[in-house]
């Protein structure tokens, strides 16, 4: 056993106390540098790229659009019937409400390395976006940040084709993308982040849909020029990913014309920016404000549902954030939607010629057949009334209308105006049981429409041309 002196005691003290303390900064050392080297891997895995954002002169009439999609957002929903969105899990550099602007990487693919979708003349067909190389063409495959290791092997191979610059949407891997020369167009990316427990790359059968339904949509004559579709005419996959394709959108300059803007559903209930809502702000100094919202927005709109799903077979996931409203100079609603993300919508080609189309795997697969009769119901039921309706219930209860369901509303809107578009008897048809009675009659009307031109085609022909 060791003895101290009392004199020995103190040095061995003071000893003591120098090394418990030189041992404890020692420890904040190590711990530093393991942090250091812990950001250093993450900024491997998430290499920030971030823009000064004053640089970037964003078109004043895009302006709004961009505000409402990045701050504008409220991603609630009824959770009975929907599964909530998340943003969680994704760098907070690129999300939306960080509003910040990011170098995108692009690289030059060949032709034959890729799955193609395309309708040719479009604005990026006639840009620089697609070059022609000794007989072979080459594409611009963009790359979002978050998803350069995902691609590292196709960045290793293929030739670099120089930076873009972008900013995210309300919709995290869809970007607003400018070439800083002018030129603004919208990119859906493949984004290797898990959101809402789906990694959100894309697969191969949305590009090929997105493009063949643009495809689609022109080709018919538009039954309803309130709802307007917002165009993808270009979408490619390198070959050998089942995901990790890429979708390329068009801007509807048209929409913006004379002080005119777009912006998400969501937005006109958003609380983001303060309790004075767009929709508050609408419906102030209306006299009945109830009745504004049902004949500015919810009957313009079941009518050109009505018209779309029945004359040209065709429904769409209407939920808030992908439906935009037509706003006029003065924050009113002109009566106009615009529809984007066309991998979301669903067609019965039973009277269109699918020989046009593209795809990858199958028109079944790739176009969704065998969801035609759900993605009726789905469209209005889960997506219109489980995102929008329910939100702008609940922000008229906030404004204390409390007693108002738009959704009784807008069911007995949909009743009436399918009633008017097709002569059908609704005797049965209720808001209680409307969209399985009106899913099936819909499949009816299909059905009886693919019978009569199938067995009158010269009755058809005469219709369409009166000289025959």
């Amino acid at each position: 056993m060791l003895n101290l002196t009392s004199e020995d005691s103190d040095k061995f003290n003071v000893k003591s106390l120098i090394y418990i303390i030189l041992f404890y900064l020692l420890t904040i050392v190590i711990s530093g540098c393991s942090h250091h080297r812990d950001v250093k891997s993450n900024h491997e895995r998430f290499p920030s790229q971030v823009y000064d954002s004053d640089k970037v002169k964003v078109p004043k009439y895009l302006q709004k659009l961009l505000f409402a999609e990045q701050l504008l957002i409220d991603r609630s929903v009824d959770e009975q019937l929907i599964m909530p969105p998340t943003i969680t899990g994704q760098g907070v550099q690129y999300r939306p409400e960080s509003q910040q602007w990011f170098k995108v990487k692009s690289i030059w693919i060949p032709e034959d390395d890729l799955q193609i979708a395309e309708i040719p003349n479009s604005f990026f067909h006639n840009s620089k976006f697609i070059k022609k190389l000794n007989g072979k063409r080459y594409f611009k495959f963009l790359i979002h940040p978050e998803s350069e290791i995902f691609y590292k092997k196709l960045i290793d191979k293929y030739k670099n084709a120089g930076n873009f610059l972008a900013t995210s949407t309300s919709s995290s891997r869809t970007v607003l993308v400018t070439d800083q020369k002018g030129s603004f167009f919208f990119a859906k990316l493949s984004l290797d982040v898990e959101l809402g427990g789906v990694v959100r790359t894309i697969p191969k059968s949305e590009v090929a849909r997105s493009v063949g339904l643009t495809q689609y949509t022109d080709d018919i004559q538009s039954p309803n020029q309130s709802f307007q579709i917002i165009r993808e005419p270009l979408g490619i996959n390198p070959k050998g990913f089942d995901r990790g394709g890429q979708i390329l959108r068009e801007i509807p300059k048209e929409a913006f014309k004379n002080g005119k803007t777009l912006v998400p559903l969501f937005s006109l209930y958003s609380t983001a920016s303060g309790k004075n809502t767009l929709l508050k702000k609408m419906i102030s100094g209306q006299k009945d404000p109830i009745n504004f919202i049902k004949q500015k927005i919810l009957a313009p709109f079941a009518k050109a549902w009505i018209d779309w799903a029945v004359d040209a077979d065709l429904v769409m996931e209407a939920h808030a954030q992908n439906v935009l409203i037509q706003l006029d100079k003065n924050g009113l609603p002109t009566g106009k939607f615009y529809h984007r993300d066309l991998g979301g919508f669903n067609a019965d080609f039973s009277n269109y010629d699918t020989t046009k189309l593209p795809y990858f795997t199958s028109i079944t697969e790739d176009y969704h057949l065998k969801f035609n009769d759900q993605a009726i119901t789905q469209s209005l039921r889960v997506y219109f009334e489980g995102g929008f309706l329910f939100n702008v219930n609940n922000e008229l209860k906030r404004l204390g209308h409390k007693s108002i369901d738009l959704r009784i509303y807008f069911r007995e809107l949909i009743i009436k105006e399918f009633k008017n578009k097709t002569q059908t008897n609704m005797r049965g048809v209720t808001t209680n049981n409307l969209y399985n009675s009106l899913s099936n009659k819909i499949r009816r009307l299909r059905t009886t429409k693919q019978h009569f031109l199938g067995t009158c085609p010269s009755l058809l022909l005469k219709m369409i041309d009166p000289t025959r």
